[in-house]
């Protein structure tokens, strides 16, 4: 986030700096918090996810510096997900259940 930044307006931009998705975020589904993924060593320097369900508003997928691979998946036919990655996609398809 940036300085002054809401969580909704930063999820936007990040999804589309990160992916080339430009979305329209909606309800908040969780916060997360993992401390493996502090910035600093003394932890002064946390770092909280908030995940969003979100409508798409254009754009295609795109592998950026950021990512390895880009594309749209169902649940069952998902590709190996990154540490904490796979427990926020898990509660993004049970939020829509």
């Amino acid at each position: 986030m940036e300085w002054g930044e809401a969580m909704a307006a930063a999820a936007a931009r990040e999804t589309e700096e990160e992916t080339g998705l430009r979305v329209e975020p909606g309800p908040l589904i969780g916060f997360y918090g993992d401390p493996a993924l502090d910035r600093s060593s003394d932890g002064s320097y946390p770092v909280g996810t908030a995940l969003f369900l979100c409508t798409s508003a254009g754009g295609e997928p795109r592998v950026t510096e950021e990512t390895t691979a880009a594309g749209w998946f169902s649940e069952d036919a998902l590709p190996p997900l990154w540490g904490p990655h796979a427990r926020r996609v898990k509660a993004g398809f049970d939020f829509l259940k």
